[in-house]
């Protein structure tokens, strides 16, 4: 056999050899980024599911009519964090409204993962959309009582907007990828424009003028 013959079997074993490597090395990196991914739901579950979160939702849903008419009232944030204080709290219950924002931060970092399309879409519809609508029910009042306080309508902005595509119907589209980075970007165009504005007027980098993504959506 001659040394041309044998250089070409040898180059030609050499590219099934790496072609053999590489596709076993894909299937362990796709493998290992399932794991890592159903590692990271069943994080995501837990934190939704447990702690602070879970005690805050009980609280509330406990004490929905004495909250309502604590933030009914003029000063109804700063008298809602007095109750709060005041209180001997159940371990794991909310002691103060700085405690409560916590709980509800939670939910801006699901719903972030949500719309960068970084869940599994079986966990968004079984799951995630669901629980968010249930909470953002249970919390509006509070969410609504932040927002007015602080002068921003951004407060959990990205939760709402999944509420509202969840409620359209729209989040269970074939095609709801493009829905997201739509209203994405209409979100992060909006916080700009207004941004201009009050920079223009010489307004703080807040302000309550801006519409919601469910007063966009009734309009």
């Amino acid at each position: 056999m001659s040394w041309e013959a044998v250089s070409a079997i040898s180059s030609s074993v050499g590219t099934l050899l790496v072609i053999a490597v590489s596709w076993v090395a894909l299937r362990q990196l796709r493998e290992t980024s399932e794991t890592r991914r159903l590692q990271a739901t069943l994080a995501l579950i837990e934190r939704l599911q447990g702690g602070l979160l879970r005690s805050t939702r009980s609280f509330f849903a406990c004490h929905q009519s004495e909250i309502k008419m604590i933030l009914d009232q003029p000063d109804g944030l700063a008298a809602l964090d007095a109750f709060l204080s005041s209180r001997d709290a159940l371990h794991g219950e909310p002691r103060s409204m700085a405690e409560v924002r916590q709980a509800l931060a939670e939910l801006e970092f699901a719903s972030l993962l949500c719309l960068h399309n970084s869940l599994p879409r079986g966990l968004e519809h079984a799951y995630l959309a669901p629980t968010l609508t249930h909470v953002w029910q249970e919390m509006e009042p509070v969410i609504r009582a932040i927002r007015s306080t602080s002068k921003s309508d951004i407060y959990l902005q990205h939760t709402e907007l999944v509420v509202v595509l969840a409620g359209t119907q729209r989040l269970f589209e074939p095609r709801s990828g493009r829905t997201k980075a739509r209203e994405l970007g209409k979100l992060a165009l909006r916080g700009r424009s207004a941004s201009q504005i009050r920079s223009y007027r010489g307004l703080p980098s807040s302000s309550p003028t801006e519409p919601s993504p469910t007063e966009s959506a009734a309009t």
